[in-house]
């Protein structure tokens, strides 16, 4: 049976486990590379982008005790992120008063991304619904972060299985959310 939205959130950590230090070596492992890469776009700097990844990991550590265990850390990781940013750079502007401008569009370009993100969420999800049975089912356990093998062993279906199903998915995903953002694919390679 594939987990709907209501089995996949947790709504409270007695719910799941709190994450441990090896979920949390695992976690540092597949994310650190991407919450500094996302840290850069803020700093331009790629030694602040790094202090910046650590002090997240650092937080996320400090924190671990009263966190509970996710599939997908991305959009956690980076609004921490960039909360982080925002704080020092609230701090550091006012010493600088020139960059409270700034932070200002930064902040006005949070808004509207955030717009954009809700929006593509949306698409996803109709496009989600419109796929048949079985890659929905390998897009969803995907969503939730399981591996190809873990997919395979739930579905009682082969590694290659999935691998096809879920390019096959991502492939109608990712074409209907073009056809309803009207973005050109070859425009979204280039960026």
């Amino acid at each position: 049976m594939v987990p709907n939205d209501n089995q996949c959130r947790i709504t409270s950590k007695y719910e799941a486990a709190i994450i441990g230090e090896e979920e949390f070596e695992e976690l540092y492992r597949s994310y650190y590379g991407k919450v500094k890469q996302y840290a850069f776009v803020f700093t331009r700097s790629d030694v602040e982008a790094q202090d910046l990844a650590q002090e997240v990991f650092i937080r996320i550590w400090n924190r671990k005790d009263s966190l509970v265990s996710q599939g997908d850390w991305s959009s956690y990781l980076f609004m921490v992120t960039r909360n982080l940013y925002l704080n020092a750079y609230k701090k550091e502007s006012r010493v600088n008063p020139f960059r409270k401008q700034y932070l200002k569009k930064l902040e006005d370009s949070y808004n509207h991304d955030r717009i954009i993100v809700t929006e593509v969420i949306r698409i996803i999800g109709e496009a989600e619904k419109r796929l048949p049975n079985k890659q929905k089912a390998v897009f969803q356990y995907h969503h939730l972060g399981l591996g190809r093998k873990e997919i395979a062993l739930k579905l009682k279906v082969s590694i290659n299985t999935v691998d096809c199903q879920l390019a096959d998915a991502l492939r109608s995903v990712r074409g209907y959310v073009n056809l309803k953002l009207d973005i050109n694919e070859r425009e979204i390679r280039r960026n």
